[in-house]
C-alpha cells in the first residue's frame, strides 16, 4: 500500500440520546460534510450511530446520497437484526453473536462480523475478544448456518469491496 493512502474514517456518527432539534440537525450536517470529504479522498466510512432500525438506515442512506457517497463503502458499526432487515444499501457490521449470525445469514444483504467492548453497566469490563469472530464463524459453518461461500464473502469479498482489495 502506498504511503499517505487513506483507507477509511471512523467512527462517524450521530447522538445516541435525545437532543434538541438544533443539535440533531447540526449532527446530520456534520455527517453530511464528513461523507463529502471521505468521498473526496476515496475513503470508506464506519458509522457509529443510534440503533439501526430500518428508518435510521434509510435516513443514513439519504445523507449518503446527498453527499454522493457510495453506500457500498459505508459501514453501519454495531448493526443488529433491525439494521439488516432493510439496510438501504449500507453494509452492516454485525456483532458476532450466534443469534446475529443466524439472522443475517438468512438475508440477502451483505454483512460483516465484528467484536466490540460491551457497554453493559451490569457487566463492567465485558469484552468480545478478537478470537470471537473466527470462533463464531467456524461454529456457524459446522452447524450449517453459514456456507463456505458466505464465510468467504463476510471475511474477504465484502471487506475488500468496502476497504479496497489489499492483495
Amino acid at each position: 500500500m502506498e504511503e499517505n493512502t487513506i483507507v477509511g474514517l471512523g467512527e462517524l456518527g450521530r447522538p445516541h440520546l435525545d437532543v434538541d432539534k438544533s443539535v440533531w440537525d447540526l449532527s446530520n450536517q456534520v455527517l453530511l460534510e464528513s461523507l463529502k470529504r471521505a468521498r473526496d479522498v476515496d475513503a470508506a466510512v464506519v458509522l457509529h450511530t443510534e440503533s439501526g432500525t430500518p428508518k435510521v438506515m434509510s435516513e443514513l442512506s439519504d445523507i449518503a446520497s446527498k453527499a454522493n457517497f457510495s453506500k457500498k463503502r459505508l459501514v453501519k458499526h454495531y448493526g443488529g437484526p433491525q439494521s439488516i432487515e432493510n439496510p438501504s444499501e449500507i453494509v452492516v457490521s454485525m456483532i458476532s453473536s450466534s443469534t446475529n449470525i443466524e439472522f443475517a445469514s438468512k438475508t440477502e444483504f451483505d454483512f460483516m462480523l465484528e467484536t466490540d467492548y460491551l457497554d453493559d453497566p451490569k457487566r463492567p469490563g465485558a469484552v468480545m475478544g478478537p478470537k470471537t469472530v473466527p470462533r463464531k464463524t467456524f461454529k456457524a459453518i459446522e452447524n450449517s448456518i453459514l456456507s463456505d461461500e458466505q464465510a468467504y464473502n463476510i471475511h474477504t469479498r465484502i471487506p475488500n469491496s468496502v476497504y479496497r482489495n489489499f492483495d
